[in-house]
């Protein structure tokens, strides 16, 4: 009897194994699916915007094509909007500004502006805040003398803000006015190391810059300092280290360190405490502290 308990056991756990792997592979083959779909509505909205099809470039918009896209084979390296601009096609222009394309991300080492040879389509594009490679550059080099102008142009590379997203470059920026002492820059610099985001992931790294920034009373960087501390990662684990700096960041009104104190709160069952930090960080909109107060609440915990 015992035998035969074993074997449909066995059994049933092989035949899991099949249906997992069953699922497994139909997943796969659905999100290969989709990455082909995505792809041909990519190369499907450059082609509509070559040959000057607006109603087609709209709707394959509007199902989710990707305004940036480019494709070597069909554009040669050139946006939607520099593509637009080289066949002049203002109409075309218009439709991509209005739907929020780049106008002054760099491709090939131009800009829309850069391709426009029609005075009426420059005049749109400028109207719009277009600027040329060189100008780009320029402002660029302008705004680096200002006062933490390299975090801030860092920000713009590292968000793809009115630039093409540009993690390394990014870096390179923010590591320039975060060697010059700017507690701001050496907070990104640390995220960037620590998320391995423009450079190699370290965290010993990132808590070099952290420290730094957090020895400013920077609250953002006290409150991710804090969190190596509390998990040991690219430091030795120290959870009193931890909650200091959690409280030093929360003193300052910031929302993720009074978060991170309520938590360690409830996971030692100091519910009361708990809630009161809870309470600060969800009034600021929250929203993983304002689900553990409701928690607390439903429960009866204080």
């Amino acid at each position: 009897m015992i035998k035969v308990i074993i074997v449909i056991v066995i059994a049933i756990v092989i035949v899991r194994k099949i249906m997992a792997a069953k699922d497994e592979k139909r997943w796969q083959e659905h999100k290969a699916q989709e990455e082909r779909a995505v792809a041909q509505r990519n190369i499907d909205f450059l082609n509509a915007v070559n040959r000057g099809d607006r109603d087609t470039a709209q709707k394959l918009l509007e199902a989710g094509a990707d305004i940036n896209y480019i494709d070597w084979i069909i554009t040669k390296n050139m946006s939607a909007l520099q593509l637009a601009v080289e066949n002049r096609d203002k109409d075309m222009v218009l439709l991509l500004l209005e739907k929020g394309a780049g106008v002054n991300l760099i491709n090939e080492g131009k800009t829309p502006l850069d391709y426009a040879e029609d005075e009426e389509v420059k005049s749109i594009l400028k109207k719009h805040g277009a600027k040329t490679q060189a100008e780009i550059v320029t402002a660029e080099e302008e705004a680096i003398k200002e006062v933490g102008g390299a975090n801030n142009l860092g920000m713009r590379y590292y968000k793809g803000d009115g630039v093409e997203q540009n993690y390394e470059k990014a870096v390179e920026l923010f590591r320039k006015d975060a060697e010059q002492g700017d507690a701001v820059a050496q907070y990104n610099l640390g995220n960037c190391y620590s998320n391995g985001e423009g450079v190699e992931q370290n965290y010993w790294t990132a808590v070099d810059w952290y420290t730094k920034s957090a020895e400013q009373n920077f609250a953002p960087a006290q409150n991710n300092l804090g969190i190596c501390y509390y998990n040991g990662t690219g430091v030795v684990q120290d959870k009193e280290k931890a909650i200091e700096l959690y409280k030093k960041s929360a003193a300052q009104g910031f929302s993720a360190a009074q978060y991170n104190l309520g938590d360690d709160c409830r996971v030692h069952f100091a519910y009361a405490e708990a809630a009161k930090w809870f309470e600060k960080a969800a009034a600021q909109g929250h929203e993983k502290a304002l689900q553990k107060l409701i928690y607390l609440r439903q429960e009866g915990l204080y």
